[in-house]
């Protein structure tokens, strides 16, 4: 949506240079999105199938990370005013 909106209303900028800074906000989005699945990746890879945790404490160590996901969704992108 960023992207697209940086070509169509580019507003008082450049087309190139609206869209150079908007791709900068993107690729930040990019990134988190890209450590949750590596996080998730390795969850399921090396925690899941181990047959030697019980099922309640995967469960708990599973609604502690939702919780942590959660958190970020309601606070990302709030910042301070100055």
């Amino acid at each position: 949506l960023m992207l697209g909106h940086a070509l169509i209303a580019p507003g008082r900028l450049g087309r190139l240079h609206a869209l150079r800074l908007q791709a900068r906000k993107a690729l930040d989005l990019l990134w988190g999105v890209a450590l949750m699945f590596v996080v998730a990746a390795a969850i399921e890879a090396f925690w899941s199938p181990q047959p030697g945790i019980p099922a309640v404490l995967k469960y708990t160590v599973g609604g502690l990370l939702w919780l942590l996901v959660l958190a970020y969704f309601l606070s990302a992108g709030r910042h301070r005013a100055a």
